[in-house]
């Protein structure tokens, strides 16, 4: 983005909301010089945006843009697509000699930071455009000339008082946030919460530890943990139902025939294995085979990466290539459990992430980039956060003292993920709270999202469902990868005002998401409960998600509300 004539920070700040950008500001009439320096500087960029502001305050015929200023963005246009934006007057357009270079065109009229904010959401498809020209300017631009978008097609960033609540409608969930710190729950959070396609809370608090040197930033990254079960092995399995490749109730060997006829697992379905009545073991200690006398074997890792050792497990820890052939091999050698009734296990996702890799041909982490992540904007969204983010932007979770013998920081917490090299089926995402928002607006919607299908609404509700309940009342609540809520008699993961309808998942490092279709609700919920220790279950003592869930609910939707516990993770 080039700015010209100011900083453009309302603009600027705005849009880094829906997308990542470099942004390289020029003065209100660049010289030649200026202006050549600014154009070897975006050289490598394809798509431009020339957002022009500050030109109020010139009354006269000039309307404040400079001709130096219209004549770098016109040059810019003649080899790249930009998009330029003039924060003032339509007359302006009078000075532009071939319009047609632009791929769009935006008219903010007056230099003002709503009109700026509402420009940016205009650009990423989150504020329709209905304005048209007041005035006809040359021949180019007729009266009323202009595109309207009528209705919005991604979040919309707003306000409480917009959305026709008082400015401090959820001073409470501030209250419930803060107090959580004090408490040391967490060091930090990011919650978010959107209605009908609005986000009308999207606020960060404290640090990424107790040292408070580092605050929580929107834009940085949380290790999602458990939600990976949704937000990439389950969408991934749905992805591949909708393209007639995948079948909830096939055999597990249609899609693994290696696996032992005569074993347990031959013949487990992926319905029961989602929905945790599998009788899968809840986990097994892998890690615990890799190490001898309390430390690292030596013939399983190294402090330094090579061909035998490439599998990048913690910061200078390195494991065999051979490591996920040992793992399934000592899964398989797991018996079943005796009763088949609702056990949570991560076991299945072991074998589904391989279902998903069989299927595409293609690693897990490439295969939800390329298929959703990417496609929706999702800039933090994905697996290997290092490889994408220095340092300072994931928040580190756990000191661990029984197997890593260090800080947990850029690697997933979880140590059979980690084992896996972080592309773990049941563990290994890390996303902000914003990206997480998207994705269960698209479930929401139906699976759709910026004009876009990305999945059916048969699969979908196929799949959010609960999968073995007749009633309400049921012990297992799960849908098939999906949390639902428990309704009474008994509590569950969320607050009691959610609706039946509603899905999501929580995280063992502190997290929770969920959508509620009903309500038209997304909540986020991100912390790094688990920093330093993950004994440290205040979390979940505390109600804090669930009370916070509560109170949203009080706001949005107060004829749900009733008692509540919170027993995620």
């Amino acid at each position: 983005m080039v700015t010209v004539g100011g900083k453009g920070e309302p603009f600027v700040n705005h849009l880094s909301r829906y997308c990542t950008f470099e942004v390289f500001p020029s003065v209100a009439a660049p010289s030649a010089q200026q202006a050549a320096a600014i154009t070897n500087q975006i050289a490598a960029h394809n798509t431009v945006i020339v957002y022009i502001d500050r030109t109020n305050h010139n009354p006269s015929r000039n309307f404040g843009l400079s001709q130096s200023a219209v004549h770098l963005a016109e040059s810019l246009a003649k080899n790249k697509e930009v998009i330029l934006v003039h924060m003032g007057s339509p007359y302006a357009l009078e000075k532009l000699s071939d319009p047609e270079r632009f791929a769009a065109i935006v008219i903010g009229y007056q230099d003002e930071p709503d009109l700026a904010r509402a420009a940016a959401g205009a650009l990423m498809g989150a504020t329709p455009i209905t304005g048209t020209l007041p005035v006809s300017i040359g021949s180019d631009f007729p009266v009323h000339y202009g595109m309207k978008i009528a209705e919005a097609v991604r979040l919309h960033y707003t306000s409480p008082l917009e959305f026709g609540y008082p400015a401090d409608a959820f001073a409470l969930v501030d209250s419930i946030a803060f107090d959580g710190m004090a408490k040391r729950a967490y060091p930090g959070a990011q919650i978010l919460v959107a209605k009908n396609g609005h986000v009308i809370y999207d606020k960060t608090f404290g640090s990424h530890t107790y040292d408070e040197q580092n605050e929580v930033k929107p834009t940085d990254l949380y290790d999602l943990a458990s939600i990976t079960k949704i937000a990439a092995t389950t969408i991934s399995l749905m992805r591949l139902d909708d393209l007639g490749k995948f079948d909830l109730d096939a055999p597990l060997h249609h899609y693994l025939p290696e696996l032992d006829s005569l074993g347990p697992y031959f013949s487990l379905q992926p319905r029961r294995m989602l929905a945790h009545v599998a009788g899968l073991k809840p986990w097994v200690p892998f890690f615990n085979s890799t190490m001898s006398k309390g430390r690292l074997r030596a013939d399983i890792y190294s402090s330094e990466a090579s061909a035998a050792y490439p599998v990048a497990v913690a910061h200078k820890m390195f494991a065999t290539k051979f490591i996920a052939d040992s793992i399934m091999a000592q899964l398989l050698a797991t018996p079943l459990l005796d009763s088949h009734e609702y056990k949570y296990s991560d076991l299945g996702y072991f074998f589904l992430r391989n279902v998903i890799e069989r299927i595409t041909h293609t690693r897990i982490d490439t295969f939800t980039t390329q298929t959703f992540y990417a496609p929706l904007g999702l800039t933090t969204m994905g697996y290997l956060p290092l490889d994408r983010f220095p340092l300072d932007r994931l928040t580190p979770t756990e000191y661990d003292r029984s197997f890593r013998n260090q800080l947990v920081h850029g690697y997933v917490h979880d140590p059979a993920a980690a084992m896996l090299g972080g592309l773990g089926g049941h563990a290994g995402l890390f996303s902000n709270a914003r990206d997480l928002a998207v994705l269960m607006q698209m479930l929401i919607n139906q699976g759709t999202y910026g004009g876009e299908r990305y999945l059916s609404k048969r699969v979908i509700e196929e799949y959010t469902r609960c999968q073995f309940c007749k009633d309400e009342n049921d012990k297992n609540r799960r849908g098939a990868g999906f949390d639902k809520p428990v309704m009474p008699p008994g509590p569950g993961p969320t607050c009691k005002c959610v609706t039946f309808d509603s899905f999501g998942h929580s995280g063992f490092t502190g997290t929770l998401v969920w959508a509620d279709p009903v309500e038209n609700i997304v909540f986020v919920f991100l912390s790094n409960r688990v920093y330093p220790t993950a004994e440290n279950n205040r979390l979940a003592r505390m109600n804090i998600r669930t009370n916070i869930q509560t109170e949203i609910y009080r706001v949005l939707a107060p004829e749900n509300i009733r008692d509540t516990a919170d027993l995620g993770n």
